[in-house]
């Protein structure tokens, strides 16, 4: 094994409303553990397809990560966010419980409490979701994201966050509506 800090970064691909499923993909990214280094090394790229609006994305990335062969060298699992293909909301603690990696949910802004509520009670399911969200806890700045963290404390978090930024998750962002819409779009 190459030395290092592993993680991998994890977003979910553009969809249509009729679409049942979205594409989810895994970047798994290396860094030497100096602030300084700019390089991002990408070691391996995994992908599962989720239910949209569903309920299966906890588990599905569960097994996402259990069958890679990086799983027993990755430091943290960081995603864009707590929910996967619309409102398929992701259970950190499960997620953190279930691979023993420490997860990480990073956002650009701090999310709209009131409005997501809103929007998850228009769904199948949304006491479960609503509670997964609750779990979560509320978001923390970190290095100038909003993270909810599960299976490390805010200074592990942080220095995470310091090392990578967003970058594997950015990573599978492009990666994922590349495949997608044939170029990819968008930021994470």
């Amino acid at each position: 094994m190459k030395p290092g800090i592993r993680v991998l970064g994890i977003d979910d691909s553009p969809f249509q409303r009729n679409d049942k499923t979205a594409l989810v993909i895994g970047v798994v990214c290396r860094k030497d553990g100096s602030i300084e280094s700019q390089s991002l090394i990408v070691e391996g790229v995994l992908s599962i397809h989720v239910l949209i609006d569903g309920d299966d994305g906890t588990e599905k990335l569960c097994e996402m990560v259990l069958r890679s062969r990086f799983k027993t060298e990755l430091s943290a699992i960081m995603l864009n966010g707590i929910m996967l293909a619309g409102f398929n909301v992701v259970d950190i603690a499960e997620l953190n419980k279930k691979t023993g990696v420490p997860a990480i949910a990073l956002t650009r802004k701090k999310p709209d409490m009131p409005a997501v509520e809103k929007a998850v009670r228009k769904t199948r399911n949304w006491e479960e979701k609503l509670l997964r969200i609750t779990s979560a806890g509320s978001s923390k700045q970190l290095e100038g994201w909003n993270a909810q963290v599960s299976g490390t404390d805010l200074n592990g978090a942080r220095d995470i966050i310091r090392i990578f930024g967003n970058g594997p998750v950015r990573l599978a962002h492009l990666i994922a509506s590349g495949v997608i819409r044939g170029e990819s779009k968008g930021r994470a």
